[in-house]
């Protein structure tokens, strides 16, 4: 006597069921899959500044001259997505001693919220073999940090330290907003020492 097997297959019900969680759960993922590659992006950018604030300082303190770091500015209206070290000789001239490091196409440094930057005007770093722009901070063997434009306006007595905030590169319309993003990471100097720290939410 043979039995009938009866093979139940998958009703189209049941399919639209679990492709509907399915979307549901890749809605939720996406966003957060974002704004871990954002953080990412910050996290790499903040420690590209600060090992090159560290090189500055360690070749200060080794050479025993003067070592400036030069955030370099890109585009009109400037942003901020390159950094260089240069060291000063006595005769006054000077010689780049590390190459031009970049922190990447979708992050730079925010200028309302970088006291280093909204204090400086910007000034020719280097005309050869075109003209570089930017900002600098100089290093000396003592461990002391300073900018270097002369005409910069002084920090706030409150202002205990030099501060550089790395954010994602941002539409015209966002940055006119001037707030700062939930996602950031901040580069903090010790101007006595020279020490570097960073800060992320």
């Amino acid at each position: 006597m043979k039995f009938a097997r009866h093979v139940r297959g998958v009703t189209m019900l049941e399919m639209l069921v679990v492709i509907a969680l399915v979307v549901l759960l890749l809605g939720f993922a996406i966003p957060v899959v974002g704004r871990v590659n954002e953080s990412r992006l910050l996290t790499h950018a903040a420690g590209v500044l600060s090992e090159e604030l560290n090189l500055a300082r360690v070749e200060a303190l080794t050479y025993r001259q003067p070592v400036e770091i030069c955030l370099i500015a890109t585009n009109d209206p400037p942003e901020f997505r390159a950094v260089q070290i240069r060291n000063l000789k006595p005769d006054g001239t000077y010689r780049w001693s590390s190459r031009r490091k970049s922190f990447g196409a979708q992050v730079c440094l925010s200028i309302p919220f970088s006291n280093v930057l909204n204090t400086q005007a910007l000034s020719t770093l280097d005309t050869v073999p075109s003209e570089v722009r930017g900002v600098a901070l100089r290093f000396y063997p003592n461990g002391r940090v300073e900018r270097v434009d002369a005409d910069a306006a002084p920090l706030p007595p409150t202002a205990a330290y030099l501060y550089l905030t790395v954010i994602r590169a941002r539409t015209p319309a966002e940055a006119e907003a001037e707030q700062l993003p939930a996602n950031f990471s901040t580069v903090q100097i010790n101007p006595r020492s020279g020490r570097v720290t960073e800060y992320a939410p």
